[in-house]
């Protein structure tokens, strides 16, 4: 499974917008994707 992400900032994004985003990836994004993938592989 491909476990890197990475951001790019080009200066158009406030900074605290940008760590905004990638603390809503990691505590609400991830937990829901890794559930649903959980869930997709034991149907197969």
């Amino acid at each position: 499974m491909y476990k890197k992400t990475t951001f790019h900032k080009d200066g158009t994004m406030p900074h605290d917008q940008v760590m905004r985003a990638i603390e809503l990836l990691g505590t609400k994004v991830a937990p829901i994707v890794r559930e649903e993938v959980t869930k997709w592989e034991a149907g197969q």
